[in-house]
């Protein structure tokens, strides 16, 4: 387990710094050869999609990562409402990577039921950035504990092949 603060930052860079020693290097383009170590290596970055139940602290972790103020965070619940890329460089290595931030992801029959239209294409475009995304950052509340919604959402990243690092935030 790693403590990270997304508000102050703390543990941000430790958590990046994990996160690359862990990451296999990306495969050649070409006929999918191993890369040699005199060829130039591609700068792709790793895309990490951060999602979660509302008003788990998506935003916030995404700010903490990012070491500046690229998404609105608000006790409101609904504020993202579309995905926000925001591209990182890891000081250390050099590494790049392409955060996305997403709205909340309600269970299916209370966005159904609900009257905000734009709830139901918040949702579709965070449910699209799994379908991009490299790794999944699946944030869980801890004052709330981990839910059916969290364990559907595992889930679905797994489906969509993706690695998954649990956050457990509000510790």
């Amino acid at each position: 387990p790693l403590g990270v603060s997304a508000i102050s930052g703390t543990g941000t860079g430790e958590l990046l710094e994990n996160m690359c020693a862990t990451l296999p290097p990306p495969p050649s383009l070409e006929d999918g050869e191993a890369r040699g170590e005199d060829e130039e290596e591609e700068d792709i970055p790793v895309t990490v999609a951060i999602i979660g139940r509302p008003n788990v602290g998506k935003s916030s972790l995404l700010n903490g990562l990012a070491g500046e103020a690229r998404s609105i965070v608000s006790n409101f619940s609904g504020t993202t409402r579309d995905s926000i890329d925001t591209e990182v460089t890891d000081a250390y290595s050099g590494r790049k990577f392409t955060l996305i931030d997403t709205a909340g992801i309600r269970r299916r029959t209370q966005v159904k039921s609900g009257s905000d239209g734009a709830e139901k294409l918040s949702v579709g475009r965070a449910l699209q950035a799994m379908k991009r995304a490299d790794v999944v950052v699946l944030v869980i509340d801890a004052t709330e504990g981990a839910s059916q919604q969290d364990f559907v959402l595992a889930e679905r990243a797994t489906q969509e092949g993706c690695a998954i690092v649990l956050c457990i935030n509000k510790w």
